[in-house]
């Protein structure tokens, strides 16, 4: 009987290192994410900034053929 307690306890031990290793990947993996959520926003809209500044910036020459 001690030897199945001490299995129970030791198989529950594990589960919960387990469960804390799992959680701790999870919040990891989610830093990761938003990280890569805020870089895709911010690249985002720096390409839509620069591609309209750009083309309101661009004048056609008075004469394009000299």
């Amino acid at each position: 009987a001690a030897a199945a307690a001490a299995s129970i306890a030791r198989s529950l031990r594990e589960r919960s290192r387990d469960r804390q290793a799992q959680e701790e990947w999870r919040a990891l993996a989610m830093t990761v994410d938003r990280l890569c959520l805020w870089a895709v926003l911010v690249l985002t809209g720096g390409c839509a900034l620069g591609t309209g500044l750009d083309a309101a910036l661009h004048r056609p020459p008075p004469t394009p053929f000299p």
